[in-house]
């Protein structure tokens, strides 16, 4: 298992929700859900769309979601912040 899938999956828990929960409340399928927490996609490969749906699922910003996976740091002024910024605009 990938450290975001342990990682997804314990936001999961942390916010009382099951698998199916994440699903309703995100949009995204139940199947991408379980196979995304078992560690079957490739962790680089989670796109902007997805992340922002399964933010929202789990209550989160997306900022916050970010921080919690490890793609950014807290930090306004860390160079990953800064990377992840140039490349959506």
């Amino acid at each position: 298992m990938s450290k975001i899938a342990k990682i997804i999956k314990q936001l999961r828990e942390e916010a009382g929700l099951s698998a199916t929960d994440l699903h309703r409340r995100s949009g995204l399928s139940l199947a991408y859900i379980s196979k995304l927490e078992d560690g079957q996609y490739d962790e680089l490969a989670l796109r902007l769309k997805t992340a922002k749906s399964l933010s929202t699922g789990l209550g989160l910003t997306l900022r916050h979601f970010f921080e919690r996976i490890g793609v950014i740091e807290g930090n306004d002024n860390s160079p990953s912040l800064y990377l992840l910024k140039t490349a959506l605009r």
